[in-house]
């Protein structure tokens, strides 16, 4: 899990080159980025220290998207890392040094059946094979409030009332344009 509020992309990187060269430590299958869960304390404490980005929006908070202002690094340093790291093109990994630790993991199952060799093959192999479910069309920024919308967004009946549109297919925003939690969340404010 990255904090890009305490953590630079040099130190993210460093991280996985330090998981890369560990043969005793399995590589993730996934790599994730602190956002608040909404409603809870996390989230209501950096909205009211403004910590948030503006026009943040629900899907936002998926694990991949930048959603702090107070980062380390500017934000185009961490779209740029998160755009390989989310998307299967994996520069920020030596794929040499992961299939050499993958084999010496295959080396320590301590079994040559094809079955269960074959598996973990298939396991370690997850971390590359997941970006290529992405959309080609479109390049995402994983920079919340700024990402592209998944194309169901537009799809809706073209019949449909602007009012109608907004409640049901537009994006739920979380935050307004100064970063402040949108009006229809006060309620729930703790």
């Amino acid at each position: 899990m990255f904090d890009p509020r305490i953590s630079s992309v040099a130190d993210m990187k460093g991280q996985i080159e330090m998981l890369l060269a560990n043969h005793y430590l399995t590589f993730p299958l996934f790599f994730t980025t602190v956002s608040p869960l909404l409603g809870t304390r996390l989230f209501w404490d950096s909205t009211k220290h403004g910590e948030l980005l503006p026009h943040l929006r629900l899907r936002d908070l998926d694990g991949q998207t930048l959603c702090y202002r107070n980062t380390v690094d500017s934000c185009q340093e961490y779209s740029e890392f998160f755009s390989g790291l989310y998307s299967n093109k994996g520069p920020h990994i030596n794929r040499s040094r992961y299939t050499a630790k993958m084999f010496h993991g295959m080396r320590n199952l301590g079994t040559y059946d094809p079955l269960s060799l074959l598996l973990f093959y298939q396991g370690s192999r997850t971390y590359f094979t997941m970006g290529n479910r992405q959309s080609r069309d479109a390049k995402r920024t994983f920079i919340g409030g700024q990402d592209i919308l998944d194309p169901q967004y537009r799809q809706y009946p073209k019949n449909i009332s602007s009012t109608d549109k907004q409640v049901y297919y537009d994006p739920i925003l979380i935050t307004d344009a100064h970063g402040a939690p949108s009006s229809w969340l006060q309620p729930y404010n703790l």
